[in-house]
């Protein structure tokens, strides 16, 4: 079975969002597989570099290892709105060729808007390095937010290639579905990597992709609405139980400092080992990630005031 997809999954569908229309194949999500595939795919040698935020996705930081390259992780503040500075890729040591970018942003809930993607498209091709946009969040966005695509910028179709997942837009995390959009020789040679790495999924899954893309909006709009309500009922709950707490303007998570002077991960074992509430701690994801915790809004609205209720206990 071809990793590109066959039959219903091959659809030729609308950019979500109003954007010009693409070619899109239902394959196992790339932007989980190029990480571990990008020396064939951008010709990484010993000696290169690759610029990667932190905290951030774990793919990111292994597939540099595995090509032999340098990984140069960029930590993400909160005084720089958790954004990758323009300048970092700039001064980025060696030969950089590849600068990975997540907005809106897991874990931090950062968002970026269009200038700044503008300006991250043009610094990268400045110094030959292909720009890889983690855009998974794309629809989750709240209060008349919407977040660019890298395809919406001058140079992004031929600096870029962005990648996209049913995973959160349409609740299908582990079926492992999504799709890349770029210019059509960074597409080929991605391409032609993964026919030889792996295999498309099962056909039904497949299928399904292709059926939620012929009429996405009115899925998303029932989704985000749902996921509005639990962002408001955690941002109410854990500002009560006094986290210092930012609204997010996308994604399904809150990024809060620990509120306590511990660790991330003491603070998240002891809550889960004397009050049964489950926070990710932050250096999970990188160790820019210490003194953070995320909450994730995956359980009903009513469970978040009894979490928070719990968690105060420690706080």
């Amino acid at each position: 079975m071809s990793s590109s997809g066959t039959g219903p999954d091959r659809v030729e569908t609308r950019r979500l969002r109003g954007l010009p229309a693409y070619p899109l194949a239902g394959i196992p999500e790339m932007k989980a597989r190029l990480h571990a595939e990008d020396r064939d795919v951008i010709d990484l040698d010993a000696g290169d570099s690759v610029l990667a935020p932190d905290p951030g996705y774990a793919p990111y930081f292994g597939g540099p290892h595995m090509a032999g390259a340098l990984l140069e992780r960029c930590p993400l503040r909160p005084e720089e709105g958790f954004l990758v500075p323009p300048d970092r890729v700039r001064t980025c040591p060696g030969d950089l060729r590849l600068v990975y970018l997540n907005y809106p942003n897991n874990p931090t809930a950062a968002v970026a808007e269009l200038d700044y993607v503008q300006e991250m498209v043009t610094v990268t091709a400045d110094r030959g390095a292909l720009l890889v946009y983690d855009n998974a969040y794309a629809e989750i966005a709240f209060d008349g937010f919407r977040p660019p695509s890298l395809l919406e910028v001058d140079g992004g179709l031929e600096n870029g290639l962005e990648f996209h997942s049913f995973s959160k837009s349409f609740n299908m995390t582990g079926w492992r579905l999504g799709w890349a959009c770029g210019g059509a020789a960074w597409i080929e040679r991605l391409a032609c990597v993964k026919s030889f790495f792996d295999t498309g999924p099962y056909l039904p899954i497949q299928a399904a992709g292709a059926a939620v893309l012929r009429d996405p909006e009115a899925f998303l709009e029932r989704n985000v609405t749902r996921l509005a309500a639990r962002r408001q009922a955690a941002v109410t709950a854990f500002e009560e139980a006094g986290f210092e707490v930012t609204t997010p303007r996308a994604t399904l998570d809150l990024w809060m400092p620990v509120p306590k002077a511990e660790s991330s991960v003491d603070f998240c074992t002891r809550l889960l080992e004397s009050e049964a509430v489950l926070l990710l701690p932050g250096s999970a994801l990188g160790d820019a990630g210490e003194g953070y915790v995320r909450a994730a809004f995956t359980a009903t609205v009513d469970r978040y005031a009894e979490a928070a209720e719990h968690a105060l206990r420690l706080a």
